[in-house]
Order: C-alpha cells, then structure tokens, then sequence
C-alpha cells in the first residue's frame, strides 16, 4: 500500500516537473526571439553610399563599382554623397599618411582604388589636383629628411644641411625636427671646413685654406670663426712675404708692402710685421750711413750728402739720416763774409782806419779778381789796428784764403795776424801791393774766437792802404771719430 502511494507521488512530480520544463523551453524561445527582433531592430541599416564607400576602403574596386552602377548612378543627390565621401575618405588616409600612422603604400592603394573608381564614374571630375600636389609635396618631403638622416650618418653635413632644408614646413612629423637637425648639421659642417682649412694653413696652403672658407661661405651665413681665420691667414701671408723680403734689405718694397697690409681688412699688424718692418728700417739706415761714409771719405761731402737723400726718400724724418745730413752739410764751405755777418766784434779808430767785408768783387795789383773779402782800410795817421773777432763755435777744422794789399804808393805797405783763442797762427807780415796774394791754408779745429787783424805799416803822406784778406772759407773736415 505504503509502495503504491510512493509511486503515484513521484509520477504526479514528475508530470509536474514536465510542464515546468515545458514552460521553461517556451519562455526561453520567445527570450530569444525578443532579443533578436530587438538587436535587429537595433541594427542600422547600410546605405548604398556606405556599402560603396566601405567597399573602396577595403580596396574591392570591382564591387564598389557595381555597388555604384546598380544603386547610386543616376541619382544626383546619391552621386553627391558618394564624391565627398569618397574625397574624404582620401583625405583621411592623406592625413594619416602625413602623420605615418600608415606607411606610403597603403596610401597609394588607397590612391589607386579611388583613382581607378574616378575613371570610370567620373565621381570626383578631374582628379583633385590639390591631393595628389599635397601628397607630391608631402612624400617629397619625408623622403629630403630620410636622405638627410642618411647623410648626417655618413657625414655629408653640406648634402644633409641642403636635404634637411627641403622638408616642408606642412610636414608636421617631420619639420620640427628637421629644423633642429639643420642646425646640429651647420654647426658639424662649420666645424669641418674649419679643420680643413686649418691643416692647410698649417701646412703653408694659405690660398687653399680660403677657397675653402669661401665656398663654404655659399652654404653657411656669416660666421665669426670663419674671419677670425682669414685673419690669421692675411697676417700669416703678410709675414711670409716680408720674411722674403727682409733677406733681399729692399725697404721700399717691404714698406711698400707693410701699406698694403694696414690697408688690407683681415690683416692684423702683428709684433713680428712690426718687429721686421723695424729691422729692415734698422738695417736700411746703417747701410746708408756706411754709404754715405765711404762716399764721404772717397769724394767728400758732396758725394756723401746725395746717399744721404737717398736714405731719407725711403725714411723721410728719420732723425739719424738727418743729423748725418746736417753734418754732411756742415762740411760745405762757408764764407768768411757770412760768418763775420752774425758773429762781429770790430774796433777800429775813427776815419783814420775801418773794416769791411762783401761778397763782391774785388782786383788785385794784377787785375786778378778775388770774392768774398775782408777789408782793412788804414791812411798814415792810423795809431791803432783795426781788428774783427767771429765765433766759430769749435765747428770748424780748417779756414783757406788769399791776402794781398792794395794802394796808391808802391812803398806802402801792411799785413795781416790770425789768431785762434788768443794764439797767433797767422802773421803775413808787411805787404805792399807788388806782392802776390799768399794763399793761407790753416787748421782751426776746436777753435771758439777766431781773430783778425791788421798789421799797422807805413802809408804815404795823403795816401792810404788797404789790407784783403779774400776767398775767404771756414771748411770743416769729418774723422773717424764723427761717425
């Protein structure tokens, strides 16, 4: 009995349990067929733009050109929505070019497919023109920075600089960089042509070494390094070219040349120009004073005094040239007449007797003519000497002249006395107008007060006498001492 009521309980739970599954498997169905009615309705649905726009994204030019003549061709507005969409979508793919989230060759794809479907639809008309220079532009571009990259690596820092300069400023990716770059490569170009011209400026290639800093000049904008350079090699040719020159001791060439060094603007007047300008100059004027000596000693002072111009047209000033050339002309005669001009001290007694003294003119008793005079006048009542005293001032060593008498009466007569400081070194004697004139040759060196005086004779009753001391010169000679 207790078996029988188990069994139907289980059977009436289990009936049970069957119509719940039942009902579970129902409610499960119609679940499902909500949520699918629902996603489905949720689902947008593609137009035939977006089709033939996805269709060219995906490089299905076949099927986007199907897609266009079964549902787009002929409807204007359609045609409208598929060119700018198609556009667009080259100007992303452009866009994602220019910032190399995609590679050159997915963008030439894309560029295919479009270019292919504009051939045939004719969607787009011309094809943009502004694309496709845009991208020329752009992978013009990318490509000048990869050869730049390249050529820094390989040291090419003219070529790279010249690369570097042709990335385009609309190459956001690249041109920031590419700017920094250029200057990384100036400064290692610079820095090269530097090294270059260097070793040739060491090695004496002066001419070299500013081609170089020249042509680089075409590439790179001024650069302070560069003149300071050429400054050392102005100054370096400049130094060289008066070494060769002190060796030959030409001064006019080598002052010539020191003109052109002050004149030139990247020369700079060094220690040593100035230090062999100065030698030269050194060696130049003892030369000429050597000359000068030899010429003197040989030829006098008129031979001496032209070597001497000579020295002073290549050293015009020059206070050592100078002084040897007043001395040269100190040697010149200078007349007794022009000495007793500025340095007289006379005494003579009333008109009884008196001094004169000319340049002019004057006879002997043998109408012999005689110049540069000194004249002692005396009648018969003189009772005192005239007598004159000059002031040689030690600058003489030697005084030449003639004296000789003239007057009225053969039997008058009168003379002459030099005296050097007081000394007498001359005395002629009483003289009458018969006697030749005597040439006088007299060492004066060192002498200070040289005197002269008449000597008193005897002169006629009414007559007079006079007394010529003539071609009368002060000579000074030069000694080895003078020098």
């Amino acid at each position: 009995m207790k078996n029988k009521n188990t069994i139907r309980t289980f059977t009436k739970d289990c009936t049970r349990a069957k119509k719940g599954l039942t009902a579970c498997l129902f409610l499960l169905v119609i679940f499902l067929m909500t949520g699918c009615a629902q996603a489905e309705a949720k689902s947008p649905v593609l137009s035939a733009v977006d089709i033939f726009v996805r269709q060219a994204e995906n490089s299905k030019y076949t099927d986007a050109l199907k897609t266009y003549n079964d549902k787009i061709a002929g409807d204007a507005a359609l045609e409208l929505e598929a060119a700018n969409r198609l556009q667009g979508y080259l100007n992303v793919k452009l866009d994602a070019y220019e910032e190399e989230i995609i590679g050159q060759a997915d963008f030439e794809a894309a560029l295919q497919t479009v270019w292919k479907i504009n051939d045939e639809t004719y969607l787009l008309g011309w094809f943009p023109e502004e694309i496709l220079d845009e991208y020329s532009e752009i992978a013009a571009s990318k490509e000048a920075y990869r050869e730049a990259v390249a050529q820094m690596e390989n040291g090419d820092y003219e070529q790279a600089m010249e690369s570097f300069s042709q990335v385009d400023p609309e190459d956001s990716k690249n041109y920031e960089s590419a700017q920094e770059q250029y200057a990384k490569a100036e400064t290692l170009y610079v820095k090269a042509i530097l090294n270059t011209a260097t070793e040739a400026v060491n090695s004496g290639s002066y001419d070299q070494a500013l081609e170089v800093m020249e042509l680089a000049e075409w590439t790179v904008d001024y650069q302070e390094q560069f003149e300071t350079l050429k400054t050392t090699i102005a100054t370096k040719k400049f130094e060289e070219r008066m070494k060769t020159l002190s060796k030959s001791n030409d001064l006019a060439s080598m002052t010539a040349l020191y003109d052109e060094a002050l004149q030139d603007p990247y020369c700079e007047i060094s220690a040593e120009i100035t230090t062999m300008l100065a030698g030269l100059k050194n060696n130049w004027r003892q030369s000429i004073i050597d000359r000068s000596v030899t010429a003197y000693k040989t030829g006098g002072y008129e031979s001496a005094i032209p070597v001497i111009s000579e020295g002073l047209a290549a050293l015009p000033g020059d206070e050592q040239l100078l002084a040897y050339e007043q001395m040269y002309l100190s040697c010149a005669p200078t007349s007794l007449v022009d000495l007793a001009e500025h340095y007289v001290d006379a005494k003579w007694n009333g008109n009884n007797n008196s001094i004169a003294y000319s340049h002019k003119t004057v006879k002997d008793a043998y109408d012999n003519d005689h110049s540069e005079y000194l004249q002692f006048w005396m009648s018969r009542n003189c009772t005192a000497a005239p007598y004159i005293i000059m002031n040689l001032n030690g600058e003489y060593t030697k005084l030449n002249a003639a004296c000789f008498v003239t007057s009225y009466d053969a039997e008058d007569n009168m003379g002459i006395r030099i005296y050097a400081d007081g000394v007498l070194i001359y005395d002629s004697g009483l003289m009458t107008k018969m006697d030749d004139p005597e040439e006088i040759s007299l060492n004066v060196t060192n002498v200070r007060l040289l005197k002269i005086e008449s000597c008193l004779g005897s002169v006629t009753s009414g007559s007079h006498a006079k007394v010529y001391l003539t071609d009368a010169f002060l000579l000074r000679t030069l000694t080895d001492a003078d020098f």
